[in-house]
């Protein structure tokens, strides 16, 4: 019993705490810079970045299936 009660909440905080960590671990990364970047969508905290161009099929900086869609960050 115990150990079933252990991998569902386990498996809740998971769940939970997974976004999470991603959307932090993101947030250093793509502020983890001097200065605005566009072209590597990065930007100091409280600075607004833009994407100048349209992602092409081959671009891995943001993985999406909108193909015509510019990105911008803040």
């Amino acid at each position: 019993m115990a150990d079933e009660q252990s991998e569902r909440l386990a498996m809740q905080a998971w769940l939970y705490g997974c976004p999470l960590v991603t959307a932090a671990v993101t947030k250093d990364v793509v502020t983890a810079v001097a200065a605005r970047d566009d072209e590597r969508r990065k930007a100091p905290v409280n600075h607004f970045c833009c994407m100048r161009h349209t992602p092409d099929a081959t671009s891995i900086k943001v993985v999406s299936p909108n193909a015509d869609t510019l990105y911008s960050s803040a």
